[in-house]
């Protein structure tokens, strides 16, 4: 089994999306460098943009990423690289961006005392909400840090496993979630002797109810005592699932006491009260059936009961006669408390080929996606094995998947597809690596960014249609005009003003903050009972005997007490940007 333990040995970063540069590799590199074409996919609703390469070193330990939903993303990644001033020790690094992954900083070691320790602090996992962005990761222990910044600064590091002084093996592997409104969970895989060789290992959780700033007693997700022979396959996910539940997944080749096979099996544990308790460890009926090896569980939930679990399986599990790694699913509509029957994601032509390290994201406006690593021969044939990192998606909530074109084209090594998210107005972030031999072996963590919304999609129901509305951000406020409902923040929504252009310049009304040009902003006008669309009609200012700056004041408040009072009918809303916290 491959970790996603991964080798690098070049370090080199590039900020913008637009450049992605030949690494001096010779035409091998060339080809990753084609990345840049944008690929399109089915019914050309989405398309997938330039790979940038963040960050290459001697070796990568996990990345993950998350976004605030309003223009700000935080990727956050484990490596040994010797810069910065972090010694040759497995350090956390992380880079951010403020304009929907359009350009990112530099990367930066997330705590500045990780330059002074010799700690291997590795597989970070990042969640965002309630303003506040949270990371664990392990070393050795199991330790957090959050920012209420948007990643401009972190604070001290922070003990999530409270039992941390009495453990006598180890700690590894966090997951991360938040509900949102301040309560967070992680969990992470555990082990400590129980005498001589043998040794006691679970899943374990801990809570935090005040945004992160410190963490509650730990709780036992897997309380079987694991030996030798039984052991989790160190692989995990988390997701919270709305209604105060969590659900925790993790590969593993426990046997629950001999009621399951020994082959490696999808377990999951539901947690209620917030995280503070939590079922026993099940096992998804259908993987345990001792036919293959079953891993790499990875989940999505809307918040609404919704939640889809996939994985890669080495078993037919009575579904297909193929034994290459493919990608299976269950779905709940109960926050996890039933599951459907299993079904085969890469079904069909699909089926032939290897899909290794899922991730899904859901964007809870009933879009979800799957990214993996997908492997096969070269267009032009041949006997070397070259990878390509694919993606399927599905708006029936995972009862059917459509497989897109390929993220990347053809790559001469092995694509490693760490983390997917799904942001705002359109925007999934998918984090991989892939690892090319040439003449040694180097890897290259590269982000893909793609939009995602279906011409005849109306997302902020205005009635014209995303089409026409386009990606673009007329106001400049951080959000998509196909998703904003006053996409020129005049303060009349776009509902309202429709596709008329009263001044005949080209912009409909919906994109036109002075609709008939009479030097008026349409809604000055609405709130001072002229017509926007008439420039014979305006208001009759300065008013006799008012003071120009005092009436102007005056319209303000009007516009202020209009906003809150059909805002909250989500109707109107500020012309001024959004804070990205």
């Amino acid at each position: 089994m491959i970790h996603r333990e991964l080798l690098l040995s070049v370090c080199h970063v590039v900020s913008k999306r637009a450049s992605v540069p030949f690494w001096g590799f010779g035409r091998i590199l060339a080809a990753i460098g084609i990345m840049g074409v944008a690929v399109p996919v089915s019914d050309a609703q989405y398309a997938f943009e330039n790979p940038v390469q963040h960050f290459a070193a001697n070796s990568i330990y996990g990345s993950s990423t998350a976004t605030n939903g309003a223009g700000a993303w935080v990727i956050v990644w484990g490596s040994s690289a010797n810069v910065l001033g972090s010694g040759t020790d497995v350090d956390v690094f992380f880079c951010r961006s403020t304009d929907d992954g359009v350009t990112w900083s530099e990367p930066a070691l997330l705590l500045s005392d990780m330059t002074a320790d010799s700690i291997d602090e590795m597989y970070p996992s990042i969640a965002f909400g309630n303003g506040a962005w949270v990371v664990a990761w392990h070393g050795g222990n199991i330790q957090a840090a959050r920012s209420t910044d948007d990643g401009v600064s972190w604070s001290g590091r922070v003990q999530v496993n409270s039992q941390s002084g009495s453990d006598t093996l180890f700690a590894a592997y966090a997951k991360t979630a938040t509900d949102g409104h301040g309560t967070w969970v992680v969990c992470w895989y555990f082990l400590e002797h129980i005498g001589g060789l043998s040794v006691k290992g679970g899943m374990h959780a801990s809570v935090s109810t005040n945004n992160g700033v410190s963490w509650g007693t730990r709780a036992v997700l897997q309380a079987d005592a694991i030996t030798s022979t039984e052991f989790p396959v160190l692989t995990d996910a988390l997701v919270f699932s709305g209604a105060g539940t969590w659900i925790a997944a993790w590969g593993s080749n426990n046997t629950l006491g001999g009621t399951i096979g020994a082959d490696p099996d999808i377990l999951y544990s539901v947690g209620t009260n917030n995280g503070t308790s939590w079922s026993l460890p099940s096992a998804l009926s259908h993987t345990a059936s001792g036919d293959g090896e079953d891993s790499y569980p990875t989940l999505a939930s809307d918040g609404s009961g919704n939640v889809i679990l996939v994985w890669q399986s080495l078993a037919t599990h009575d579904l297909e006669t193929d034994t290459s790694s493919d990608l299976f699913a269950v779905r709940s509509s109960n926050y996890g408390s039933t599951w459907s029957p299993m079904t085969l994601v890469t079904a069909g032509e699909l089926a032939n080929t290897a899909h290794e390290y899922p991730s899904i994201a859901t964007d809870k406006r009933g879009n979800w996606m799957i990214q993996a690593s997908r492997s096969g021969p070269p267009p032009e044939g041949g006997t070397i094995l070259y990878h390509r990192v694919a993606a399927l998606t599905s708006t029936n909530t995972g009862q059917t998947w459509v497989s897109s074109s390929d993220v990347t084209p053809y790559l001469p090594s092995s694509a490693y597809p760490v983390d997917l998210t799904a942001g705002r107005n359109g925007t999934w972030l998918g984090m991989y690596a892939v690892a090319a031999d040439l003449g040694g072996r180097h890897v290259y963590s590269i982000l893909s960014r793609y939009d995602w919304h279906s011409a005849s999609d109306d997302n902020d129901g205005d009635g014209i249609t995303n089409e026409v509305e386009s990606s673009e951000d007329q106001d400049g406020d951080g959000t998509s005009n196909f998703a904003d409902d006053d996409a020129d923040g005049d303060w009349v929504p776009d509902v309202s003003e429709g596709l008329t252009d009263g001044d005949s310049d080209g912009l409909p009304s919906f994109l036109d903050r002075d609709s008939d040009n009479d030097g008026f902003e349409d809604g000055v006008e609405v709130e001072m009972g002229t017509n926007p669309n008439d420039p014979l009609d305006m208001p009759d200012l300065p008013l006799r005997g008012l003071p120009v700056s005092i009436l102007l004041l005056g319209i303000a408040g009007c516009l202020v007490v209009r906003r809150h009072r059909i805002g909250a009918r989500g109707r109107m809303k500020s012309s001024i940007a959004k804070p990205l916290g």
